[in-house]
């Protein structure tokens, strides 16, 4: 729809600038600093996983994280591709759930 020229994207929410659409400012760009939020797809594993297994799927993602073909086919829907590694990962979703924790006892909530 953005490329048939039906819609426009007026920010996005990541904290750089999209590849896909270099002319989109960031929200914090454009003057809302407060609602940048990165959305994450990852996988997860049992607690009890060894190491060595953890570490073998994880370099295996990253490798299929860097393929040309699927940076394409999913940058094709706005997605940003990116390949972590366990202790990245995890420290990415802390600091999401510390953000959205904030969000919901700002508008008086308890976090669940």
């Amino acid at each position: 729809m953005v490329q048939a020229g039906k819609i426009r994207v007026l920010a996005v929410t990541n904290k750089k600038r999209s590849p896909f659409w270099p002319d989109v400012p960031t929200t914090t760009e454009a003057g809302y600093p407060n609602i940048e939020f990165e959305g994450m797809l990852g996988l997860f594993a049992s607690r009890n996983t060894p190491e060595d297994r953890r570490e073998s799927i994880a370099s295996t993602v990253r490798a299929i994280a860097a393929d040309p073909v699927v940076i394409k086919r999913l940058g094709a829907s706005g997605q940003i591709v990116r390949g972590s590694t366990p202790a990245d990962f995890a420290a990415a979703i802390e600091e999401q759930r510390s953000r959205i924790s904030a969000i919901i006892r700002l508008i008086g909530k308890a976090p669940q």
